[in-house]
């Protein structure tokens, strides 16, 4: 028995139990399943975390202005990227999960790590 993903690929073998397709479903299908857009958000946030974390470390560019530019960016990408996917964040949203906040706190920490272990590594602050 196919495990179903959701109800419309569940649906088309509901109408015609015996008939099953020969080719697998394309991945942009389950593309447009809500986890599987937290999924994506959350690894947007952590990687541009990463490498502006390690980018600005290696840089040597400190203070607020830093922190601001990094939040600005946290705020930017995801939001271009739910325009170029042509996602409408709203309608995923819930009052527990908002998605537009998916992985943001997690991609702050991590940025405030990698920023100041490799200013640290770059610039010999490490004794």
């Amino acid at each position: 028995m196919r495990r179903r993903c959701c109800d419309r690929c569940f649906s088309r073998f509901a109408a015609r139990p015996s008939v099953r397709p020969s080719v697998p479903d394309p991945p942009s299908h389950h593309l447009l399943h809500a986890h599987f857009r937290y999924d994506a958000i959350f690894t947007i946030r952590v990687l541009l975390a990463v490498l502006l974390g390690i980018g600005c470390g290696l840089t040597g560019l400190t203070g607020l202005q830093t922190f601001i530019a990094f939040m600005t960016a946290n705020f930017i990408v995801p939001s271009s990227w739910f325009g170029y996917q042509g996602v409408d964040p709203v309608s995923f949203e819930d009052e527990k999960q908002p998605l537009s906040m998916e992985g943001f706190g997690q991609g702050m920490s991590l940025f405030v790590l990698s920023w100041t272990v490799s200013y640290s590594l770059a610039h010999g602050l490490v004794a």
